[in-house]
């Protein structure tokens, strides 16, 4: 009897691996993020060039950037959470929409408008990093697809994002050089163009719980992190990680153009230096998954960490005679330092995210979606204890509800 279930749930695996359903799923979602991603990606190379060569203090750049920050964490969040309500498909439509906005701002030199243009691309961040995964999960259960196909487009679209990241350095590069800095962000707006047409004729729209309210479920959250300190122990070790990024991301571009004047490129070439820091990036989340086979995570995470300080404070302590020493007898390009500062900063983020999937106490598991991105734990008493869940309830996944302990049911 075991061998005929086992036989009918390799039959059902292959099925739905191979079926109209499944092929048309992985099309839609892969053509869509990728444009998103393309679109993306394309903002990030120039950003503080563009807004250097419109003669903007430095001061004024970086409250620039800071708005988009604040943005992100108020409108978009507010924003974000009525998704559920309002559909997934057209949050990521109005995500595609905000970007445009940010990107044609950068056409008109003036200032007030470049802090909206900002503000618009914060809002648009947290309904693009919200929004896509939401709406393939809750498509992929509305098909009733197995889990095995959920993961193979999972790691597809980090396979094509990856990719399509280092494509657009080079054509950041090539387009600045021929028609100025603003080029890569007119061309991200066609694509958001495209991005837009195409998921209005190929997506569905789909919906979590329409009941829920965004306060309740902000209630909810809060008594989680009161109840859990260790929640907020991962929470502010990713806030401290997350914040080293983003000064990272502000000041790498002035960092070498303060450095220019040791090497021979002019001007410096940020684009294929992008194209640079996203192939380390792809080899820091390639090279994650034997290491985590031969050593655990907790082990090489705290070195990782130390590499991240060593090679960032190496970069300013290193005598300015001596950097330039090493630049020209060994031909070391600056971009090496912070291409492998983005390799640390990538196995960094993906041990922290194994450090919130470990397993809770029982009294903390709450049935989430979440289930069909992670591994499960066979317990056959939590099974027949777990209440009816929301998305039984409204026929939708619900995104705002998610427990963070659901990694382990």
């Amino acid at each position: 009897m075991h061998q005929e279930l086992a036989s009918d749930n390799e039959g059902s695996s292959i099925t739905t691996s191979n079926s109209l359903i499944f092929k048309q799923l992985q099309f839609n979602y892969l053509i869509g993020f990728a444009l998103a991603g393309a679109g993306n990606n394309l903002q990030s190379s120039y950003r503080y060039a563009i807004f250097d060569s419109y003669n903007l203090k430095r001061s004024t750049i970086e409250r620039i950037f800071l708005c988009a920050h604040i943005s992100t964490l108020t409108l978009g969040t507010l924003i974000s959470s009525l998704s559920d309500k309002y559909g997934r498909r057209t949050a990521c439509i109005l995500s595609a929409i905000f970007y445009m906005i940010s990107c044609l701002s950068l056409n008109i030199n003036v200032v007030w408008i470049f802090f909206v243009g900002s503000a618009a691309r914060g809002i648009a961040s947290s309904l693009h990093n919200t929004n896509f995964e939401a709406w393939l999960v809750q498509d992929h259960h509305n098909s009733g697809l197995g889990t095995d196909s959920l993961k193979q487009i999972l790691r597809y679209s980090f396979v094509i994002q990856s990719i399509i990241a280092i494509a657009v350095g080079f054509v950041c590069q090539f387009s600045a050089d021929l028609f100025g800095y603003v080029a890569p962000f007119d061309i991200a707006a066609g694509i958001y163009v495209i991005m837009i047409v195409f998921i209005l004729i190929q997506w569905t729209e789909n919906y979590g719980d329409k009941e829920a309210s965004s306060t309740t479920s902000f209630i909810t959250a809060f008594q989680i992190l009161r109840n859990d300190s260790r929640i907020v122990l991962v929470g502010l070790i990713t806030a401290f990680f997350e914040v080293t990024i983003y000064i990272y991301a502000i000041e790498w571009t002035p960092a070498l153009e303060y450095a220019r004047k040791w090497t021979i490129s002019e001007p410096l070439p940020l684009g294929i230096m992008f194209a640079t820091f996203m192939f380390f990036n792809m080899l820091g989340a390639v090279a994650f998954k034997p290491l985590s086979k031969r050593f655990r995570v907790q082990s090489f995470m705290l070195v990782i960490i130390l590499l991240i300080r060593a090679t960032l404070m190496n970069y300013f302590r290193i005598p300015r005679v001596a950097l330039m020493f090493i630049v020209i007898i060994w031909n070391l390009p600056l971009a090496v330092i912070f291409t492998f500062c983005g390799l640390m900063s990538v196995l960094t983020f993906v041990c922290l995210l194994i450090l919130r999937s470990m397993k809770p106490p029982e009294e903390y598991i709450e049935p989430s979606e979440n289930v069909v991105l992670l591994p499960q734990t066979p317990s056959y008493d939590l099974k027949l204890k777990q209440p009816q869940t929301t998305s039984e309830y409204s026929g939708g996944i619900d995104n705002k509800s998610t427990s963070i302990n659901a990694g382990n049911e």
